[in-house]
This record gives C-alpha cells, structure tokens and sequence, in this order.
C-alpha cells in the first residue's frame, strides 16, 4: 500500500489552518488506526512568527518575511517521503474517506485536480520540477502545472467534489502577505504572462537548474 504524504504550506493563515487540522486528522486516523505507514502530514511552516507548534506529524520551517505561492507549495512536495503526493493548501477541508478515495482514484498515467490543489505520483511531479517558481504571488500556478503535466503525457481527472471544501475566504486576506502589495487581479495578470510563455516555449520541465523547493531548515516531529 502506497505511503500518501499530505502537504500544507502556511503564511500567517493560522486561522484556517486550525479550522481545516481536524479533518485531515480524522481522515488519517479513519483510513488506518497505524497512520504513519500509510499517510504522513506535512506541514510547510512558511516563515510564522512564532513558528506553528506540531507535534504529530513532519513540519518543514522556512525562513520568510513575505509569501511565496509555488516555492511554499515545492517545499512540501521536496519533504514528502510518500509515492503519492498531495498538495492542499490550509484553508481545505476533507472528508474522513478522503485517503481511501485518493487510493481509488489515482491512476498509473494521471494525476488529480481540484482547482488549484493537486494529487500526483512523487515520480511524476519531481520530474516536471514542481510547480514554476516565478509564480511567486496568488494566481494561475496550478494551471500552468496543469497544461505542462499534460504536455509531459498525463491525463488529469478530477477529485471528487464531495470530499473537499474550502473555507471563504475574502481576495484582500488572500493576497496580504505576498512581497508586493497588490490586487488579485494585478497579481493573476502577472502570473498569465508566465503562464503564456511557458505554453508558446513548449515548458515540459520547470525550474531547471534551480534548487527548487529548497528549505533552509528542516525538522521532523
């Protein structure tokens, strides 16, 4: 039974990520009462002040004054030790048969989408370099991910929508904590640019010669 690993990254989003923490717990705990051979917990603690206080699973701690959308999203899928990766983000809620689905759903071939959260096999996403790092503020980063997994030949199928939600959450509190203070909109635009040069220079890899996803702390609970 492939071992799935569980990454959430957090900026300063504290709040949700304490409303969403009980439902990945339960989750681990129902699909096996021995978790730690089959689902591990990620957490990317993304430059809190003070740091998150985990004590159950794996907390990956980097150094930041600012959020950075695609390089918190690498640092977890780096760190994870599972076959199977899933990259949430902290204001996501799941259903306590969310892991048993996933097993049921992913395919040799494919990877997983619900708007812009992913499931992948390691082998597949560490291949592709993750997602791009130029995407630094909120915006179309998993859509570029998206089209380059499927230029790389991989089918993508959705997760299934009962075993997610999210929590509102109003555009001025998603995009406060990035370097540059700007819109949704302004921030989308810039990441649309990216987005349309990777499609027209055929990107199947990103990242390339970049340590990406690279941590400069690393402690496990």
């Amino acid at each position: 039974m492939s071992l799935i690993s569980y990454t959430v990254p957090c900026h300063k989003r504290l709040d949700d990520l304490c409303a969403a923490a009980p439902s990945i717990w339960t989750a681990v705990c129902v699909d096996d009462p021995e978790a730690a051979r089959r689902v591990e917990v990620v957490y990317v603690d993304y430059g809190n002040r003070p740091p998150l206080d985990v004590k159950e699973w794996p907390c990956v701690r980097v150094e930041a004054d600012y959020f950075h959308m695609a390089h918190a999203r690498n640092v977890g899928i780096k760190a994870a030790q599972g076959d199977i990766i899933v990259a949430f983000l902290a204001d996501q809620i799941i259903t306590p048969d969310f892991f048993k689905i996933l097993r049921d759903t992913l395919q040799p071939g494919t990877f997983l989408k619900w708007h812009e959260t992913f499931v992948f096999w390691r082998e597949d996403i560490l291949a592709a370099g993750g997602f791009d790092e130029r995407f630094e503020f909120y915006g179309p980063e998993g859509k570029e991910l998206t089209d380059r997994l499927q230029r790389r030949g991989l089918k993508v199928r959705p997760i299934p929508s009962r075993i997610v939600s999210q929590i509102p959450t109003p555009d001025a509190k998603k995009v406060q904590h990035y370097r540059q203070k700007l819109s949704k909109h302004a921030m989308h635009a810039i990441g649309m640019k990216i987005w349309e040069e990777n499609q027209a220079a055929n990107l199947l890899v990103a990242n390339e010669g970049k340590d990406w996803g690279a941590a400069r702390c690393l402690t496990s609970a």
